[in-house]
């Protein structure tokens, strides 16, 4: 027996702002950014697996709404 199952469509909107300073004295950039990934919060499949045993189907999810603050130094 074949095992078959179609998941829901994936959907997932980020945003990221930020602003980068460069010093010509220096020659030295610095930049900061915030990311907010998932801003909607969906529930999107990672991974689906056949439980043999119960005869099941274990589904993993991504990570929901996930802020992030980068701060980077180039020189």
């Amino acid at each position: 027996m074949r095992f078959l199952l179609v998941t829901q469509t994936f959907f997932r909107m980020d945003v990221k702002a930020g602003v980068t300073f460069n010093s010509s004295k220096r020659k030295l950039a610095q930049s900061v950014f915030f990311d907010v990934q998932n801003v909607t919060n969906n529930k999107n499949v990672f991974a689906q697996r056949y439980n043999p045993l119960t005869n099941t189907v274990n589904t993993a999810y991504q990570i929901g709404l996930f802020p992030n603050f980068v701060y980077k130094i180039q020189f």
